[in-house]
């Protein structure tokens, strides 16, 4: 395992010094914190897990999960240290990482292109419902027909509720950049709903809908 990890034969580092495999500063370190250990009985390494650096025969380094644990014996010292190879594991951390941030990167561009587009999409808007409304009031005369009044008026309100929609939009923009504000106001809820209706739709998909709300509602 050791062979594979860091690139040595067995003959190579049998009876040398551990720190052979430690990149600075843990190579400086290592006698060091062994000798206060023995010295102080305080803890850096001994007993405690602890992420470091390995070093391969080829000098390039990695990152290591090291355990350190004192080995009783009668004639001397010893100590025994379990290493795990984290380079898998940090790699899958970094590639969350740079995910999480590319993500975060493509939902601030939509927010930004969402509330763009609908600041747009309201200078027609606002021209269609306005001059349907001078239209159906008929500020400029009256119109020629109950059908002529009847599909104005049926402009308006898509008008009405396109904007209604380009509303909703921007307060989702609004919402993911953590600035909506609530407004609360009184509605009429049967006026909602039946504005919600899509009955031609539903008659061209043989669908029926109705609506069943409460009268006492409020």
């Amino acid at each position: 395992m050791a062979e594979e990890m860091f690139g040595y034969a067995p003959d190579e580092l049998i009876g040398n010094n551990i720190k052979k495999l430690m990149p600075d500063p843990y190579e400086r370190e290592h006698d060091t914190c062994l000798s206060n250990f023995q010295e102080t009985g305080i803890k850096k390494i001994i007993c405690v897990g602890r992420e470091v650096f390995g070093k391969r025969k080829d000098g390039t380094t990695f990152p290591l999960d090291l355990t350190v644990n004192k080995f009783p014996s009668s004639e001397q010292t010893k100590f025994i240290g379990t290493l795990h190879d984290l380079s898998a594991r940090n790699k899958s951390e970094q590639e969350l990482i740079a995910a999480r941030l590319e993500a975060e990167a493509a939902s601030r561009v939509k927010t930004e292109f969402l509330a763009n587009m609908s600041h747009e999409l309201r200078t027609p808007l606002n021209a269609i419902i306005g001059f349907s409304s001078t239209l159906k009031d008929g500020l400029f005369g009256s119109l020629a027909n109950d059908k002529q009044q009847e599909y104005v008026g049926i402009i308006q309100q898509s008008g009405d509720h396109f904007l209604d929609l380009i509303n909703d939009i921007l307060d989702v923009s609004a919402i993911e950049a953590g600035k909506l504000k609530l407004d609360e106001t009184e509605i009429d809820v049967y006026a909602l709903a039946d504005s919600m209706m899509m009955q031609h739709r539903a008659e061209l998909g043989g669908v029926t809908l109705s609506i069943d709300i409460r009268e006492n509602l409020g």
